[in-house]
């Protein structure tokens, strides 16, 4: 399908845009092209419910996340090393 807005005579209002990144459950960023990164509906409904918390208990949240992406980060490289050092050579 070949419309308009495709051959750029015509360009969505930022209120089209807005609902089409709602029905496609993209963000505004991800549809016009500015990032490639695609968030994940429910790890942003947690970031928001994290911006809600007191700022005490956000520190708190943060600490853990911080503790465990630290340990994970760990583990998946000192896995990843030592699957390469077992593979035979070329």
């Amino acid at each position: 399908m070949d419309t308009s807005v495709e051959r750029e005579e015509v360009k969505p209002s930022i209120e089209m845009a807005t609902q089409l990144a709602q029905a496609l459950e993209v963000s505004l960023d991800y549809l016009v092209g500015s990032t490639d990164i695609l968030l994940d509906k429910n790890i942003v409904s947690k970031i928001l419910d994290i911006q809600k918390l007191k700022e005490s208990d956000r520190q708190h949240v943060f600490a853990l996340l911080d503790a465990f992406l630290k340990l994970s980060c760990k583990a998946f490289y000192k896995t990843k090393s030592s699957k390469s050092q077992t593979l035979p050579a070329e």
